[in-house]
Parts: C-alpha cells; structure tokens; sequence
C-alpha cells in the first residue's frame, strides 16, 4: 500500500520515494537488498528495528525523521524503553513526531523523553 502511495504521489509531480518495511515476518534479506538500493523511509516495528540497530543490520546515521506512531500502545505493551534506546542510534540532530489516541502521564513522559519545544495538536470533535 505504501508503495501503490509514492507512486501516486510521483504520478503528481513529487520525486518517486523508495519505502521499506522491517516488520516480522518481511524476509531480512529482501529488506536490506532494499536498503542497499537506496531508500527514503523504513516503517517499523519498535522490536524489530532495535534488533536490526543493534545487529548492526542497518544505521541511522544519515536518519533526520523519527514518527512514532501509536505512542500510547507502544507503551502499553512495554516498547517505551526500546524506543528511547533506538535514540542511541541517531547521529544527526532529528525532529521527531509522535502520535498517541491520549495523553496519559506515561505518554506525556514518553514525550519529554523524544521530544525537544513539543507542540500539541488536539484533534476531535466540536
């Protein structure tokens, strides 16, 4: 789906965007014929990216985005202290986006952790 994406973006005029996926159960090795093709984003599992960090599989150094989605399910299923050991990796300065369903205190702990002048959006309805 995500690829069937970049192309409808590149059929627009946007410069065709090459996206990986590093989940379970995505064969390692297709993903890092990937990466040595060229990519421009990686869409993970918190698990499943430190295991490849920590592998040595693939880097971050040239990685200036991070969006964690689903913020308050990562927590709730014990993944806040991976992700903030997934800060590690990063060489460059990054801006970070985080997206949860709520604020509780465990995200907005989480948030002080990824997050350097965070502005919060309140999406709902009137």
């Amino acid at each position: 789906m995500v690829e069937e994406y970049c192309e409808l973006l590149h059929g627009h005029g946007f410069s065709l965007m090459q996206p990986a996926l590093c989940i379970a159960g995505v064969d390692q090795q297709d993903l890092l014929d990937r990466i040595r093709q060229g990519i421009d984003f990686v869409t993970c599992t918190v698990g499943r990216l430190l295991d490849m960090l920590e592998k040595s599989r693939f880097k971050l150094d040239s990685c200036k985005y991070l969006v964690v989605d689903e913020a308050d399910q990562i927590i709730d299923i014990g993944f806040a202290d991976d992700v903030r050991n997934i800060l590690q990796f990063f060489k460059l300065p990054r801006q970070t986006l985080m997206f949860s369903a709520t604020l509780s205190p465990k995200v907005k702990q989480l948030a002080r952790t990824l997050l350097v002048s965070p502005v919060t959006v309140k999406a709902g309805w009137i």
